[in-house]
């Protein structure tokens, strides 16, 4: 529970995929704590109870897709009864992420029959490309030692639509504490005595907070 909170409240942006792996974790603990002693197995089982409720409810559903585009664990924190209908939840995304299905002012008109001949071909196409993207993301290896946005920004070119979708799911917050931390930071430096500061000198103040704490240009010269 420790570990869980400790990756969902810092400040590195945990997304919602860090929310499923955290999750998972803990269930396998409190299953383990089950098995133990009669006062461990009671509180084990209520902790877990409430967790699912939680899980169940409004976290489950909602982070199928970044868990899945996050090339840190990609399919391996799903169990292998739920993993066939996460990949389909992805494939669905896929779909509404192609080319074929982004509105184009300038595209001309055509007649009926070319509109059907083109939604046919733009199937088999869409077709090809899903199975191409998503085989060759799900077969490569993990990478467990780098940020996922960086990641994704680096193979951009090699999954055009599925770059897009993780782009979209990644950059959702799990949490609010970053958010919360900044409102925070700023409250103690535009204070009840100190209300009269150029935005640009808050702006400015509160960044050199941020690089100082973390060591940003240090080595600069």
């Amino acid at each position: 529970m420790y570990e869980a909170t400790k990756l969902l409240s810092s400040s590195s942006n945990p997304t919602q995929g860090d929310i499923r792996l955290s999750f998972m974790g803990m269930f396998a603990k409190l299953e383990h704590y089950k098995r133990g002693s009669h006062s461990q197995k009671q509180i084990a089982s209520a902790i877990l109870e409430k967790l699912s409720q939680y899980w169940n409810l409004h976290l489950d559903q909602s982070s199928i897709i970044s868990s899945l585009l996050d090339p840190r664990h990609k399919c391996s924190i799903f169990h292998e009864n739920t993993k066939e209908a996460a990949i389909k939840a992805l494939q669905d995304i896929f779909i509404l992420y192609s080319p074929s299905n982004t509105p184009s002012p300038s595209r001309p008109k055509i007649s009926s029959r070319e509109y059907f001949l083109n939604l046919l071909n733009s199937n088999n196409y869409l077709h090809n490309c899903e199975e191409e993207e998503l085989n060759q993301y799900f077969n490569s290896p993990c990478d467990s030692g780098i940020d996922p946005l960086v990641w994704w920004k680096l193979h951009e070119r090699d999954y055009p639509i599925l770059s897009c979708i993780a782009k979209d799911y990644l950059s959702i917050q799990a949490t609010l504490v970053s958010s919360e931390r900044a409102f925070s930071v700023s409250g103690l430096t535009i204070t009840k005595i100190r209300n009269r500061l150029d935005p640009e000198t808050a702006r400015a103040t509160i960044c050199m907070k941020y690089w100082v704490s973390g060591n940003i240009g240090e080595n600069v010269e």
